[in-house]
C-alpha cells in the first residue's frame, strides 16, 4: 500500500504501519513474536493487538476472585449468628461483596475473550459502573458504622437521664460500705485503660454503693417507657433505618441505577450526534471507534468518557469523605469495623495513585496496560477489600468460636454467672460495661437486666404493673428500639401482657426468664471486656481471693 510520512515500514515484519498503529500502540506488541494472541498483530477498532500475559493474567484472577467469593458467602453464612457478623449485618457483608460481581466478571471475560471481540456496549455498561463499584461500599460502610454509633449512644444517653427521685425515698448504706473504708472502694483513673472513651466514667472519687429501698417510683425506666410519646422515639428510629439493610439497599441501587442511567444518556447522546454528523470523516464523542450501544465490535474510549467517569467519581467522594469525617469523631467500636473501613481507606488511596502513575507513563503506557491491564489495579484492590471487610470478620469469628469452645469446658457456670452479677450490681463496673456494649452495638440486654432489677425492688402493684407493661412494651415489642434478641419476642410478650393485665397480683419473679435471657445474651460482651480490660480481669482476680477470706473489695488496681 502506498504511505504516508507518518507510516514506518518495519523490516522485522515486513511490512508497513501506518500512522494510527504508530500513534496508539507501542512497536514490541508487533515485533515480539508468540506475544500477540493475534497470528497477524493489527490495530483495529481503536485498539492494539492482545498479549497472551492478558489473557492470563485475567484467568488467574477471575478463578481466586471467583473462589474467594463463594468462600466468603458461605462462611458468612455459617458464621452469621456470632457477634463478629452480626455487628456487621450478614445482609450487608453480602451485598457489600457481591456488588462488584458486574464489574469484575464483565473486565475479567474482556480480557479472556480479547478486548477486539468482546461487545462495545458491555464494556462502556462495565465503565460505567466503576464509581459505584469503587466507592460506594466504603461510603455506606462508614454511614452504617456511624449511624450505629449514634442509635447506641442515644440508647444510653436516654437511659441514663434518670429523672429526680421522690424526696420520700431514703437511701440506705450497704453493708458494703459498712464494711468497707472509702479509700478501698476508690477507682484509679486508669480503671479502662485498654479501652476507648471510657475513662470519664471511672474516676479517683470515692466509691459508695448505695443501695436503695425499694422505691415505688421509677428510676431508669421512667424515662424508657414514654418513648412512642417524645422525640427521642422518632430519632431512635431514623438511626436504625439509617443503620438498616434497608437504606443499604437502596443506596446500592440508587447508586448503581443512576451510573446505568448515566450510560445510556450519553449513549443515546453520542448515536444521535453520530448519526447527524454528515462529515465523512466523523468521530465519536467518547469513543476512538465502536459505539457506546454497539453489540458487534469493542472498542477504547477517549479521554472524554475519562472524565465523565471521574465526575461521577468525584461526586460519589465528596459523601465518602463526608461520612469518613463523622466516623473519625466517632468512638471506636469493639468490633474493629472502624479501624477496617480506614485500612481499606488507606489501600483506596493507594490504588488511586498508582493507577494515576501508571496512565502517566506516555512511553510505555499502552505497552504496559497490554501486558498487563491497569484494570487489574482495581480489580486486585476489590480482592483486598473483600479479604478485609469480610475474610477477615469470618476469621475473628473462627477465632473467637473456638476460644468460646475452650472456656466453655473450663469455666465454672455458677462462678461466671455471679461475677457478671456483681458487675451488673455495682454502678461503676455496671457503667463501665454499658459503655462496653454500647461501643458493641448490644446494650438492650444490659438496660433491660437493669430495669427488671428495678421491678423487684417495686412495692405497690400498681406501680409495679405500670413498669411491668412498659418493659414489655420496651423490650418484648417487635421493632422497639431496644428490642430483645430472642426467638418469638412478640408470643412472649402477649403472655407477659395478659398476665399483667388480668392478675390481681403479679410476681417479682414475672420476668425471671426474660433476666436469665438477658444474662446469657451478655455473656459474650463480659468475657469480651475481661480480655480487653485488665483493670476488670484484677478486680474480679480480687473478689475471688477476697471470698475465701471473707472481705470484700471493689478497687480496680
Amino acid at each position: 500500500m502506498a504511505t504516508t510520512p507518518l507510516d514506518l515500514y518495519i523490516p522485522s515484519l515486513n511490512r508497513t504501519l501506518d500512522n494510527m498503529t504508530l500513534l496508539y500502540c507501542q512497536l514490541p506488541l508487533f515485533e515480539i513474536e508468540g506475544l500477540s494472541r493475534e497470528k497477524v498483530p493489527v490495530f483495529s477498532n481503536g485498539l492494539c493487538p492482545d498479549t497472551w500475559s492478558t489473557f492470563g493474567t485475567a484467568l488467574t484472577f477471575l478463578v481466586v476472585y471467583v473462589v474467594q467469593l463463594v468462600a466468603s458467602l458461605v462462611l458468612i453464612i455459617w458464621k452469621r449468628k456470632n457477634g463478629f457478623i452480626v455487628a456487621r449485618n450478614p445482609v450487608y457483608m453480602v451485598m457489600a461483596s457481591w456488588s462488584t460481581v458486574v464489574y469484575v466478571l464483565l473486565g475479567s471475560i474482556r480480557f479472556l475473550v480479547g478486548r477486539k471481540i468482546f461487545p462495545c456496549a458491555l464494556y462502556t455498561f462495565s465503565y460505567f459502573l466503576f464509581p459505584p463499584t469503587m466507592i460506594l461500599p466504603i461510603t455506606l460502610r462508614c454511614t452504617r458504622a456511624f449511624f450505629l454509633y449514634k442509635l447506641n449512644l442515644l440508647k444510653t444517653k436516654l437511659f441514663e437521664e434518670i429523672p429526680k427521685k421522690d424526696p420520700q425515698t431514703k437511701p440506705k448504706e450497704s453493708e458494703l460500705t459498712k464494711a468497707t473504708p472509702p479509700s478501698s472502694l476508690t477507682i484509679s483513673n486508669s480503671a479502662i485503660s485498654d479501652m476507648d472513651n471510657t475513662s470519664s466514667i471511672l474516676s479517683t472519687s470515692a466509691l459508695k454503693i448505695a443501695m436503695e429501698e425499694p422505691e415505688d417510683e421509677f428510676t431508669n425506666s421512667t424515662r424508657i417507657s414514654d418513648l412512642s410519646q417524645k422525640k427521642d422515639f422518632r430519632l431512635l428510629k431514623v438511626y436504625e433505618f439509617l443503620s438498616g439493610k434497608k437504606i443499604m439497599t437502596i443506596a446500592y441501587l440508587t447508586g448503581f441505577a443512576l451510573s446505568i442511567g448515566t450510560w445510556l444518556l450519553f449513549g443515546v447522546i453520542e448515536e444521535a450526534a453520530y448519526s447527524n454528523d454528515p462529515n465523512p470523516e466523523k468521530k465519536r464523542i467518547f469513543l476512538i471507534e465502536g459505539g457506546m450501544l454497539v453489540f458487534t465490535v469493542g472498542c477504547s474510549v477517549t479521554i472524554t468518557a475519562v472524565l465523565i467517569i471521574a465526575i461521577l467519581c468525584l461526586i460519589l467522594i465528596v459523601f465518602e469523605v463526608s461520612f469518613l469525617i463523622l466516623l473519625f469523631k466517632s468512638d471506636r467500636d469493639t468490633w474493629n469495623i472502624k479501624k477496617e473501613t480506614f485500612v481499606q481507606l488507606i489501600f483506596q488511596i493507594l490504588v488511586g495513585i498508582l493507577f494515576i502513575v501508571l496512565s502517566q507513563l506516555h512511553d510505555f503506557d499502552t505497552m504496559i496496560d497490554y501486558m498487563w491491564p491497569y484494570a487489574n489495579v482495581i480489580f486486585y484492590y476489590l480482592l483486598i477489600d473483600n479479604f478485609i471487610c469480610t475474610i477477615l470478620p469470618i476469621i475473628y469469628a473462627i477465632r473467637k468460636d473456638r476460644k468460646d469452645s475452650n472456656f466453655n469446658q473450663n469455666v465454672d457456670k455458677v462462678e461466671e454467672k455471679s461475677d457478671l452479677e456483681r458487675i451488673l450490681s455495682e454502678k461503676k463496673t455496671f457503667d463501665v460495661l454499658l459503655d462496653f456494649g454500647r461501643r458493641s452495638y448490644c446494650t438492650e440486654s444490659i438496660l433491660c437486666y437493669r430495669d427488671i432489677q428495678d421491678y423487684k425492688k417495686l412495692k405497690k402493684l400498681a406501680t409495679r404493673k405500670k413498669l411491668a407493661m412498659r418493659i414489655i412494651n420496651s423490650y418484648l415489642k417487635k421493632d422497639s428500639p431496644y428490642e430483645l434478641n430472642m426467638p418469638k419476642i412478640e408470643q412472649r410478650g402477649e403472655e407477659l401482657k395478659s398476665i399483667v393485665e388480668n392478675s390481681d397480683e403479679i410476681s417479682r419473679d414475672l420476668f425471671q426468664s426474660i433476666q436469665e435471657h438477658c444474662m446469657n445474651d451478655m455473656k459474650d460482651v463480659f468475657e469480651r471486656l475481661k480480655s480487653s480490660n485488665k483493670e476488670i480481669q484484677s478486680l474480679i482476680t480480687s473478689w475471688k481471693s477476697n471470698s475465701q477470706s471473707g472481705a470484700v473489695s471493689t478497687e480496680l488496681n
